[in-house]
Formats: C-alpha cells, sequence, structure tokens
C-alpha cells in the first residue's frame, strides 16, 4: 500500500498520525528520530528510514509511505556510514544469477529456471525476474491492470487460493533493459516455497555481495535497560553482516532470565534461519518487546550461535569493550 503525501496539508496529516518521521524540515535532527528498515540507505534516489512500523522515504517536494513487514531482519541501530560495510549495490542494479531457481505451489514446481536475473529494487538485497519461458504461466492470471510499482508499464498479477484471487506479482513485457523483457516478478509470498539449486531459501533472496560471519570474540559485552543488567558476558559470538552493524549473541548462562518473557513472535532470515525464541524484556514495569531473540538450528554458515541469544541495541543499550 503506497500513500502520496504530496502537499503540505497530506504530510502534515501523515505526521499528527505518527505515521512518518519529517525529514524535510531538519534532517539532521530527525534523523536520530528514525529507525533504518534495515539501514539507512537509498530507494530509487531517496534516503529512506522507517517509523512506526512503516518505511519513508522523502525528498523535497513529496513524502511516500510503504506499509511493510518488519519480520525479516531485526532492525538495526548506530547506523552512520564509516564503521560497517553497506551494500556496494545500488538500486536498479541488474547481474546474471548463475544458480537454478526454483518455486513451488501446492507441490507443483512453477519455476524452473537457470536464467533468472538479480534484481536491486533497494539496496538491502534483490529480487528474482524470471523468463517466462520458465514459468508455468497458467499458475498466474493476468489482469490486464497495470503495476507501476516495481517497473514501469508491468502487468498486475493474481493467483487462486483458498481465499480466493490473491496478489501475486508482477509481468514486464516491455522494458528499457532487454534482461527484464518478458520475465516474471513473482512475489516471494505468491509461491510455497523458493530453491536455489536444492536448499530452500527463506524470505527473500540472498545478495551475492552480502557476507555473514559468526565469530567467537573476548570482548566484553553488557545489555542492559534502566541501569539493570539483562546479560553480561565476555566470551560472545559477533555477527557480522554486509549493510548491518555487529550484533552480538551471548550464552544462554550469561542471561538474566528473571527480566525476559517469553512470546509467540518468530522471525526468519535468508542468511541464519528461523529463530527458535523470541522474549520482551521486563525491569519493573518497563517493558520492551521483541527485544531478544535466539536461533536453535541456525543455517551452518553461523552455526556458532546455536542456541545463544541476541538483543536488539535499538530497544535496549548494549555496551562492547
Amino acid at each position: 500500500q503506497v500513500v502520496l503525501a504530496t502537499d503540505q496539508a497530506q504530510r502534515q496529516a501523515a505526521l499528527s498520525a505518527e505515521q512518518v518521521c519529517d525529514l524535510t524540515e531538519n534532517p539532521e535532527d530527525a534523523r536520530h528520530r528514525c529507525i533504518a528498515l534495515p539501514e539507512r540507505s537509498q530507494y530509487n534516489g531517496r534516503t529512506v528510514g522507517s517509523a512506526g512500523g512503516r518505511a519513508v522515504l522523502w525528498n523535497a517536494t513529496f513524502l511516500q509511505v510503504l506499509t511493510v513487514s518488519m519480520s525479516a531482519r531485526p532492525a538495526a541501530d548506530g547506523l552512520e556510514p564509516g564503521w560497517f560495510p553497506t551494500s556496494p549495490v545500488q538500486p536498479g542494479h541488474i547481474e546474471p544469477a548463475p544458480r537454478r531457481v526454483r518455486a513451488v505451489v501446492d507441490g507443483r514446481t512453477v519455476v524452473d529456471t537457470y536464467r533468472a536475473r538479480y534484481v536491486w529494487e533497494h539496496a538491502f538485497y534483490p529480487q528474482y525476474y524470471v523468463p517466462a519461458a520458465d514459468v508455468e504461466s497458467d499458475v498466474f492470471i493476468h489482469s490486464g491492470r497495470t503495476d507501476d510499482t516495481h517497473q514501469p508499464g508491468a502487468e498486475m498479477l493474481y493467483r487462486e487460493s483458498s481465499d480466493g484471487l490473491v496478489p501475486a506479482g508482477s509481468f514486464v513485457r516491455t522494458s528499457d533493459d532487454p534482461w527484464l523483457v518478458d520475465t516474471y516478478r513473482l512475489a516471494w509470498n505468491a509461491c510455497d516455497a523458493w530453491f536455489e539449486e536444492d536448499e530452500e531459501v527463506l524470505g527473500h533472496p540472498r545478495s551475492p555481495y552480502v557476507r555473514v560471519d559468526a565469530v567467537r570474540s573476548t570482548r566484553h559485552v553488557r545489555v542492559h535497560l534502566d541501569g539493570v543488567t539483562i546479560a553480561e558476558s565476555s566470551s560472545p559470538v559477533a555477527v557480522f553482516e554486509t549493510g548491518l552493524p555487529p550484533r552480538w549473541y551471548l550464552d544462554p548462562t550469561a542471561v538474566a532470565w528473571q527480566h525476559l518473557r517469553p512470546i509467540e513472535l518468530r522471525t526468519l532470515c535468508p542468511y541464519k534461519g528461523h529463530t527458535t525464541g523470541y522474549w520482551n524484556v521486563a525491569v519493573g514495569g518497563h517493558v520492551v518487546t521483541d527485544a531478544a531473540w535466539s536461533y536453535g538450528q541456525p543455517m551452518s554458515q553461523v552455526l556458532p550461535i546455536a542456541g545463544l541469544v541476541a538483543f536488539d541495541d535499538v530497544k535496549l543499550t548494549v555496551d562492547v569493550d
């Protein structure tokens, strides 16, 4: 859902509803009140951040608010450039995807290609664009309606489901870029599962420019809220992920569990896997939601974090020596 605030009245209405941070008046001040999604970067040439669970795009003439899912990655703070690697890719970048890519709907393989394209619609990660010849097109209903969300002039697609017709992505019939002509840009959740070669991919395509390392450390880490220590350790595992600040995972024995409250939330990451635990953190009457998580069975690339607990350094204070 896209809301365009094209004049000052609309912009102020959005601000009064606390949907966005206004970066048109005082960008240097407001930037400190907006959490990045998942990092401050560029989206179609405009700075991007988030506020109130919504992505915020702004420039001097209009404000655009996108309703987004925050479940793919927990938010990250400390996003001033220069102290951790950011994505080297700009929106609009296209590369060939040499991996075999497949997608399944109701047990049927509806995408099977060696010719997918990586297309970066934003700097965080790419989307697959798949040649029409490699898609079982009868599964997807061409609406005849234009959808300019990702590519100008693309056609909106639907798919039959038990809930009726559901949006399924778009079809690019013509484009200034020959790599995109006659390609399907399928919504990730329009298919039941996606695979690169024979491994399932979670959440979105993995970027070939992202590296994720889980590294044992002896740095001292203290997590606290309102002056109360929530966790403290000198044997953390640091996760270094391109485009994000480091995350520090601590042994469960280093956690003051009396301050953690288990919740049902579960998230996923294409690089780390499914979270198996999530917690609110409470000190007295101060409850911070969705503040800690753990991967019980992470992917092999980050196996050292198995069973350890990480804390959201946007919501809690995480001191690292």
